[in-house]
């Protein structure tokens, strides 16, 4: 079977399976904001933004390591494991010790409480997290679709049946810990065992080559998830609970082409990319991979925005009227966005994570700053506005990193961008 097959098979896999969990997860979260109110989702959110913060900010980098090195041994990756449990379980308890504070902060005595739940479910996803890496080494990608697609479903019966109950936000953290149980008991019994948890004497060596490939990798992968989810604190501090739990709500659906399809796409595309024989073939499938990218993401993205208000209307309660306007606003984040994941994949299979690093640093200091602003000074809606802004200027300056470094105009990347993004204007 050819790497470009395999490459596509993965994505169809990939993105099939993600999309039906997450269509199933967006039917959940409709009838689930019949049954929460706007702050109580907004708690829950706030409990799982501090969280899954600790745990990005630990990711480390050592996965994408063993995925970006496919000959790398099984030495390398125990190392991978020990270290990514290890610290990522220390960070976890420290956030769990701090709750406390935190619940003072956003004036919600149980966000202590969501936050061990939350930090609960996290401890099980970093025990899964190297035998994903391993499959999707593999390009077995069916495995990691169909663990996805089990989470998400699991996710959302949960959930329901706990809300229908009277669980209120309590509901949101203990399907969050059910899914991870799915997640994990599919993994690592689908990983070969001996591949990740071959007990090896830690190597500084080794240790010192995981950690100058994956810091950058791991400062990068924490602004990134900074500039997802940072913004939804900043507004719930600026605007309270009740605002951003409709921000949240209208924000995690008008991520939905980015999140479970565009970036499903590069996830694929890097062990394809690293896989490539030379620089020339890696330039021409960055090219070709952008246009399929646009083919497929930028019709959703769009469309969503124009059934937005129509879907507040027939969905949610009076309760919950901020939804409409806001999902049109940040509907345009699903157009930007994953072009510069699909260039950060590409970056990650070239080996040069200083630059993804760099280049999230702009992107989520811009939001943080824009949405700040906006949210103070302009309200809400603006603040909906200041995340398309600065999603659109960080793909911009990616494609100029790619002209710069790889001499690769422009036009190259734009072109097969543009003529979809015109035919859905």
């Amino acid at each position: 079977m050819s790497l470009a097959y395999r490459a596509v098979l993965g994505a169809l896999w990939t993105i099939t399976s993600s999309v039906g969990g997450r269509l199933v997860g967006l039917v959940a979260n409709i009838v689930l904001a019949a049954l929460l109110t706007p702050e109580q989702y907004g708690e829950a959110n706030v409990a799982m933004i501090i969280v899954y913060t600790a745990n990005m900010a630990t990711y480390l980098g050592f996965g994408q390591y063993l995925v970006a090195n496919p000959k790398a041994g099984k030495d390398v990756a125990f190392h991978a494991t020990f270290y990514h449990i290890t610290v990522g379980w220390l960070a976890l308890l420290a956030v769990v010790l701090l709750g406390g504070y935190f619940a003072k902060v956003y004036a919600t005595p149980d966000l202590g409480f969501y936050i061990s739940g939350v930090a609960l479910a996290v401890a099980m996803d970093r025990v899964s997290f190297i035998p994903g890496r391993i499959l999707a080494r593999e390009m077995r990608f069916k495995v990691l679709g169909l663990s996805q697609m089990s989470g998400e479903f699991m996710y959302a019966g949960g959930a329901l049946t706990l809300a229908f109950m009277g669980y209120g936000a309590k509901s949101l953290v203990y399907a969050s810990i059910m899914r991870s149980m799915v997640t994990l008991s599919i993994l690592t019994l689908s990983a070969e065992r001996a591949m990740w948890l071959t007990p090896t004497r830690i190597s500084w060596k080794t240790t010192r080559e995981l950690i100058n490939f994956g810091l950058p990798i791991s400062i990068g992968n924490i602004l990134h998830f900074g500039s997802a989810k940072w913004d939804n604190l900043i507004v719930g501090k600026v605007l309270g609970t009740g605002v951003v739990g409709q921000y949240n709500f209208a924000y995690n659906i008008a991520d939905i082409p980015a999140a479970q399809v565009g970036e499903h796409i590069g996830d694929v595309l890097l062990p394809s990319f690293a896989k490539l024989p030379d620089s020339d073939a890696q330039k021409r499938a960055l090219a070709r991979a952008s246009g399929l990218l646009a083919l497929i993401v930028f019709p959703l993205a769009v469309g969503l925005g124009a059934v937005a208000h129509s879907l507040q209307r027939a969905f949610l309660k009076p309760n919950w009227n901020l939804v409409g306007s806001m999902l049109v606003l940040l509907s345009v984040l699903s157009i930007v966005r994953p072009v510069g994941w699909l260039i950060s994949s590409y970056l990650q299979a070239t080996l040069r994570p200083r630059v993804i690093m760099i280049l999230e640093a702009v992107k989520a200091v811009g939001i943080l700053v824009f949405v700040y602003i906006f949210a103070r000074w302009l309200g809400p809606l603006w603040a909906c506005t200041a995340v398309g802004m600065a999603f659109g200027t960080h793909a911009l300056a990616s494609i100029w990193v790619i002209k710069a470094q790889d001499q690769v105009p422009m036009s190259h990347l734009l072109k097969p961008i543009g003529r979809p993004l015109l035919a859905c204007v």
